[in-house]
């Protein structure tokens, strides 16, 4: 207890040094801590969105009040770097506010650890109205034109629903007349039935904004028919003649696919229900043959456009098949190894255009067995690659794989008796029989002294 008033004592004995000595020790660690992580001045990087709050339930904003601000802060340095627009809450207070132009603050509330020093802009303008709505036809437009020698039935077209609701500012209500659905018939030749979305419309007919239309959408069926005296009709190609031999015909197309026709109803009634081109002859063709010719107009009868079509004629060889036997090519030998390969020929099956088929030299075709990829010793399986033209396809490898032997060579003792010479069989061997083939490193001569 006597320690405790000696301490007590000289405090108040010594109360200005202690100050001192406080102050001086907050001061320390305040500038320790502004070092580390000092504080600064900066913009949040993001824009933060504005809210429009407690308006009235029978009132609606008209226009478009400011939707985001920019906000400038002071915080710690590792404070401000993580800040975002979602550590923020910007809004306008629109409590108690009527009809009219109000000029109102934006409220931003952030992080207690961050004070906000700017907002731009600091205020909003908000146009306040009355909500209202209104009942209003519907009215179908149509914005083009079918093709030549149709019509729309205006007198029949339906719209369903044929009244909407339109919801909105009251002054932007009071303007709407109609709910316009636009359709579009351009290159359709038979009845539509689609589902268009609705557009409030004023007197002069342009668009009406911040008004909803209930339904927004209305299902519109626009009966489309043949006019009297047209009719629309194929334009068939005719040709004469036949391809080359080892050619065939694979299609024959023509543009326009149709014209339309303008007469008579009775002369267009008595029609076949098309229009044919001049004959193309394509006797002896080897290739593709495209050429514009006259269409052949019946009596009485108009064409409206061009009186010639181009008619497009695909030849194509015919397909066929071939087999071939061709000598194995051995490649990228082994380095001092010696190579057994059982089988000196294989037999390929090809298919493509029968004139390259048929015109195929012996170098055209090649069966090359590549060794680069293996090493060392043993029994090793490969698949020939076969070397064809770029049109012709391989079908089919006889044997598909081969099995080959890599070994070193073994050395061989120097003869002492002279060797018998055995006369080589004059015969051909079939290009097929699986003779074992010695592949080998040519032994090099010892220099004579």
């Amino acid at each position: 207890m006597r320690l405790l008033r000696l301490w007590v004592r000289d405090i108040i004995n010594n109360w200005d040094s202690f100050l001192m000595a406080f102050f001086l020790a907050l001061i320390v660690w305040i500038i320790a801590v502004e070092q580390e992580d000092p504080i600064i001045v900066a913009d949040v990087p993001t824009p933060i969105p504005v809210q429009y709050i407690n308006l009235g339930a029978d009132l609606t904003i008209l226009g478009d009040p400011v939707d985001n601000v920019r906000v400038r802060v002071r915080a710690q340095r590792s404070i401000v770097q993580a800040l975002d627009a979602s550590a923020f809450q910007a809004y306008v207070d629109l409590a108690e506010k009527g009809p009219g132009v109000h000029t109102l603050p934006i409220q931003v509330e952030g992080p207690r650890e961050v004070k906000i020093l700017n907002v731009q802009p600091p205020k909003a303008v908000v146009h306040i109205e009355r909500l209202a709505e209104k009942e209003v036809t519907v009215r179908v437009e149509i914005m083009d034109y079918p093709p030549l020698g149709y019509m729309v039935r205006q007198d029949s077209i339906t719209v369903d629903p044929m009244t909407v609701t339109v919801k909105g500012p009251e002054s932007e209500v009071s303007k709407v007349v109609a709910a316009v659905a636009e359709v579009y018939v351009q290159g359709e030749r038979s009845t539509i039935q689609t589902t268009v979305a609705l557009s409030p419309r004023d007197k002069e007919n342009l668009p009406v904004f911040d008004c909803t239309v209930d339904p927004p959408v209305a299902h519109v069926v626009v009966p489309i028919e043949p006019q009297p005296g047209f009719a629309e009709v194929p334009v068939v190609p005719r040709t004469h003649g036949r391809p080359a031999d080892g050619y065939r015909v694979s299609s024959i197309s023509v543009d326009p696919p149709t014209v339309t026709l303008r007469g008579n109803p009775q002369a267009l009634q008595k029609l076949p229900g098309y229009i044919e081109t001049e004959p193309l002859d394509i006797s002896g063709a080897t290739q593709d043959i495209v050429e514009r010719l006259p269409l052949r107009v019946p009596e009485n009868v108009s064409i409206l456009g061009s009186k010639t079509a181009v008619v497009t004629v695909r030849i194509v060889p015919l397909e066929g098949g071939k087999t071939v036997v061709r000598p194995l090519k051995v490649q990228g030998m082994p380095e001092g190894m010696i190579v057994n390969v059982p089988i000196r020929s294989v037999q390929i099956i090809l298919a493509g255009p029968l004139p390259k088929l048929n015109s195929l030299g012996p170098d055209d075709v090649q069966a090359i067995l590549d060794l680069s990829t293996i090493s060392g010793e043993g029994v090793f399986t490969l698949k020939p690659q076969i070397l064809t033209p770029s049109d012709i396809r391989v079908e089919a490898v006889i044997p598909e794989e081969i099995q080959i032997e890599v070994r070193a060579p073994t050395p061989t003792p120097t003869p002492t008796t002279t060797p018998t010479t055995t006369p080589l069989s004059t015969g051909t061997p079939s290009a097929l029989t699986p003779i074992p083939h010695i592949y080998q490193p040519t032994p090099t001569p010892t220099p004579t002294p």
